[in-house]
């Protein structure tokens, strides 16, 4: 018998590894704390500090510079003396109330107070400050002198001062009563008028706010009576002895946060309360606790974990920002040491965080962003590169992504950020999959401005110089998984920097 012919083992074609190139979003979606990591849009941020989410862009917030000086201690309030032609920034520190309208050492106006923390009100061309422990004042643009109101058994008690309807209101601190002047009086005679027979839950009367809604046949002005166990009592009328005063509303919310949890918007009333910052009108509308009444829903647990922490603590409160499109509501991590803030892009509804900003207190002064330290300084927010010399340290992490197929294993190779620029940053970096913790391994870093003039060099390998430059680079990184999502850290002290998306290249298949 012959031999059989031997088999030639069979041959497998070789399988090419294909590189696959996406493009995926940086957060402009905004911080998301309330979604879990595997549910969130592409477009959302796990981790979203100092970067502003803007349309189309993450901005690398600005920073603040010392403004006023030799206040002595703590700045915990800051306002706005407005006057028919001229305006001044007034603050308090160190029991005295300061003019802190120039760049220069503050100068004091009045001394010898108990408390540094005054609620404030603009009318007739004077500025009102109360604080439930001294005797109100009245600065006229020129000088600070106590009130000359009549009828509280103690001025002193006076506590927070508002205007409905021209006249001026006062809260009684740790009471029910408050107290209201005549049709534009500056002083005199206030009559009281105690909402203790109308609370339902007890507690007393916190502050008070105006509101305006449409009612079909034209805007209404409301005065908001808002109790320490969150029960909100809605007034109109005229004044509370006219025969058009009229209880419109009373419904139960969350307890409002400080004595400076309201503000206005616009006609809007937003509050922060321990459910979260809501939106007044829709609470009186479909009642309390639903994420359509919270302004701050998407930041989720991140809230009331803050809430939860640190609600006891003073400096809890709010602003509006219109030169930076933005709402600041500020969080005393620890009072009167450390602070950060949660801020919300008003064009965008995104939210982030603002960390670095060691601030007791908001306020605007001619537009324009000031805060109280807790070092004896006003400083003056949202100008320059730096926080006073030191690092902006941006930081992000993107949301999960599973780069178009959940179903298919991914080995990750590289990580491209679309930044643009003054100078030349290098970020930390790194990849991680499968809902994994990211801490970046390296330094973040930066340099001045540079940059190649623009078609004079090879596409991708160098940056354009004049104002802001494209940076590019590729970043080796190493991950397995279906999905992945980026961190990446910038520090800088005199750069601008937006983040516009991240491009990953990863290879796909059944060799893994």
């Amino acid at each position: 018998m012959g031999r059989a012919p031997l088999r030639q083992p069979l041959r497998t074609a070789n399988r090419q590894r294909t590189s696959v190139s996406v493009s995926i979003p940086s957060g402009t979606g905004g911080w998301n704390g309330r979604d879990p990591w595997d549910q969130m849009k592409p477009e959302d941020a796990i981790i979203l500090d100092n970067f502003i989410p803007t349309p189309g862009k993450l901005v690398l917030r600005n920073g603040y510079q010392p403004w006023a000086t030799g206040l002595g201690g703590q700045v915990e309030t800051g306002a706005e003396w407005a006057g028919s032609t001229s305006r001044k920034s007034i603050a308090a520190a160190n029991g005295n109330l300061w003019d802190v309208t120039a760049n220069a050492a503050a100068t004091s106006l009045a001394s010898g107070f108990i408390s540094n923390r005054w609620q404030t009100i603009n009318f007739k061309g004077r500025l009102f400050l109360g604080n439930g422990n001294d005797a109100p004042q009245d600065f006229d643009g020129a000088t600070m002198s106590a009130t000359a109101w009549t009828g509280p058994s103690a001025n002193s008690a006076l506590i927070q001062p508002n205007v409905y309807r021209s006249r001026i209101y006062w809260t009684e601190s740790g009471s029910t009563k408050v107290w209201y002047g005549g049709v534009e009086a500056i002083q005199g005679a206030l009559t009281s008028f105690d909402v203790g027979g109308v609370a339902k839950y007890g507690g007393y009367l916190f502050f008070t706010q105006t509101w305006s809604r449409d009612t079909g046949a034209g805007s209404a002005e409301y005065l908001v009576f808002f109790m320490s166990t969150g029960e909100v009592l809605v007034y109109n009328g005229a004044f509370p002895s006219d025969a058009t005063w009229t209880l419109v509303a009373r419904f139960k919310m969350g307890a409002p946060l400080s004595i400076r949890a309201a503000w206005n918007i616009g006609p809007e009333l937003v509050v922060l309360t321990y459910d979260g910052l809501v939106q007044f009108s829709k609470v009186l509308s479909v009642g309390r606790d639903t994420p359509d009444t919270r302004v701050s829903d998407k930041l989720g647990s991140k809230v009331s974990d803050a809430v939860g922490d640190f609600g006891v603590l003073f400096g809890w409160e709010g602003l509006i920002y219109p030169n930076g499109n933005l709402i600041i509501v500020n969080v005393p991590a620890t009072s009167g040491t450390l602070q950060y803030q949660f801020v919300m892009h008003t064009v965008s509804k995104a939210w982030c965080r603002f960390t670095g900003i060691n601030a007791n207190t908001f306020w605007l002064y001619n537009n324009d962003l000031y805060f109280g330290g807790t070092d004896g300084k006003v400083y003056k927010a949202d100008t320059g590169r730096s926080d006073n010399g030191a690092n902006i340290l941006g930081d992000l992490q993107t949301a999960y992504n599973y780069c178009g197929n959940r179903a298919s294993n991914k080995s990750f190779e590289l990580v491209r950020p679309i930044i643009f620029t003054d100078g030349s940053i290098m970020p930390a970096l790194d990849l991680e999959t499968d809902f994994q913790s990211i801490t970046p391994t390296s330094t973040p870093s930066f340099s001045g401005a540079s940059g190649t003039p623009w078609d004079t060099a090879l596409w991708d390998t160098f940056k354009w110089g004049a104002g802001l430059s494209l940076q590019s680079n590729w970043v080796g990184v190493n991950g397995l998984g279906y999905s992945a999502s980026i961190r990446m850290q910038v520090a800088t002290n005199s750069l601008q920097c937006t983040v516009q998306s991240f491009d990953i290249v990863f290879q796909r298949g059944d060799f893994l």
